[in-house]
């Protein structure tokens, strides 16, 4: 074999090899900022999205210390979130879903969490911790999706 062919195959090789171990593209945290703003503007989101993006599946979405987070009709997907001392309004039941992939990595702040007019859904293989406050369902639902069998209270 031609030593030229040798080492281009050896590259290949490397290449292939390191790009299948190549770490998985990881969370980022996202704050909400506004007192009251919509959920799907990026301008609304701090932290590691830094106002270019909105929180996604693989994401955290922090949402707390008084503010309402106002999601359009649709579904809205993210890895888990933080809340507390939070509104989160939806357009109605039917109209806006909130998608928390991970939430058994759900973390609460201190206060109350209200969920208006809107579906949640927990999908989780962990048990899912208790709210760290009052938690208020007006006009809306909480659904726990297959695997997730556990809502502590």
């Amino acid at each position: 074999m031609d030593v030229s062919v040798r080492k281009q195959l050896v590259r290949l090789t490397a290449t292939v090899c390191f790009s299948m171990i190549a770490p998985a593209a990881s969370a980022i945290v996202c704050q909400f900022i506004p007192v009251s703003g919509q959920w799907n503007t990026a301008a609304n989101w701090g932290g590691g999205c830094s106002g270019s993006v909105v929180p996604g599946s693989a994401d955290r979405a922090e949402v707390s210390g008084g503010k309402t987070a106002i999601l359009s009709a649709g579904v809205t997907t993210v890895g888990d979130v933080y809340l507390g001392g939070t509104i989160l309004q939806g357009a109605g039941r039917s109209s806006s879903t909130l998608n928390v992939v991970a939430a058994g990595n759900i973390a609460w702040a201190t206060g109350p969490t209200t969920f208006q007019d809107m579906t949640v859904v927990f999908t989780s293989t962990m048990p899912i911790p208790a709210a760290n406050g009052p938690m208020s369902i007006t006009n809306a639902q909480l659904v726990l999706a297959t695997p997730a069998t556990t809502l502590l209270a």
